[in-house]
């Protein structure tokens, strides 16, 4: 259980993080989520001081190095970096190593009269559920992103598209131009096209097919439904393939559409293993 002690301050941080408050009240805010969060683990399911304090400051490093996405921060756009969620996973997966105590508390008891808790599901299976469903809609969100941001990001450092400020520019170049003082004869020269009018609806939904995908995949794979969880996989490949095929000059449609498809499911993958490695106690 140390494991969903740490991941669970982590994920408290970020769902309080996503309130669309001025900066220094959401900080306020994620440091008073993640106090509560952690005063219940320690009251409510008897998670250990020591485990809470170092869930507590991989939160607060979290929050530092990987910012929220849409949400206004107060300054410009730090570069993306992949490298925390890479630092966060080894952190899990040695509190993962640490023995913890056994769970005790009114919550645990409270559960044990639940059916499920009746039934024989150990309360911190439970926990870990809940705190990998909460995450794969939060922290994943943001892993993905900071993966997809550091793969469209250009040999000098910078992402196509973005200004220094972070802001995008609404424009990309789509062609060349000869031009010889004046004249379009001899030098080369980027051209820009202008931005494409959007003559329907903004649709809103690669925000929400994320998270659900990835939860429908937790949940088919702790039923044990793997041959449906290959068919959702798929059947996504196949929704795609058109736009895809549309961009298959300069290929970073599919190049995309694998980084974010791939850290998506890895993150799946790892909660699926994170309530796993909980149910072996």
């Amino acid at each position: 259980m140390t494991a969903t002690v740490v991941l669970a301050l982590v994920v408290a941080a970020d769902v309080a993080r996503g309130a669309r408050l001025a900066p220094r009240t959401r900080r306020a805010l994620a440091a008073l989520v993640v106090a509560a969060v952690g005063t219940t683990l320690i009251v409510g399911f008897g998670a250990h001081v020591v485990t809470v304090v170092v869930g507590a400051v991989a939160a607060a490093a979290w929050s530092l190095l990987v910012p929220q996405v849409g949400v206004a921060t107060g300054a410009a756009a730090a570069p993306p970096r992949a490298w925390p969620a890479a630092a966060l996973a080894v952190v899990l997966v040695a509190a993962a190593l640490v023995p913890a105590p056994e769970p005790a508390g009114p919550l645990v008891d409270a559960w044990a009269r639940t059916v499920p808790g009746r039934a024989g599901v150990p309360v911190a299976v439970a926990l870990a559920v809940l705190v990998v469903l909460v995450g794969l809609t939060r922290t994943a969100n943001l892993v993905t992103r900071a993966a997809l941001a550091r793969a469209r990001r250009a040999p000098d450092g910078n992402v196509p598209g973005i200004d220094d400020a972070g802001r995008s520019t609404g424009r990309r170049p789509t062609g060349w131009r000869l031009a010889v003082r004046g004249r379009d004869v001899a030098s080369l020269s980027p051209v820009e096209a202008p931005p494409e009018p959007r003559t329907g609806p903004v649709m809103r939904g690669g925000r929400y097919i994320g998270p659900l995908e990835r939860v429908l995949v937790l949940l088919l794979a702790l039923t044990g439904a793997y041959g449906v969880i290959a068919a959702v996989l798929a059947a996504k490949g196949v929704v795609r393939f058109p736009e895809i095929s549309a961009d298959r000059a300069r290929g970073t449609k599919a190049e995309e559409f694998l980084v974010g498809s791939l850290v998506s499911w890895a993150c799946a993958g790892a909660g699926v293993l994170l309530v796993r490695v909980s149910g072996l106690g």
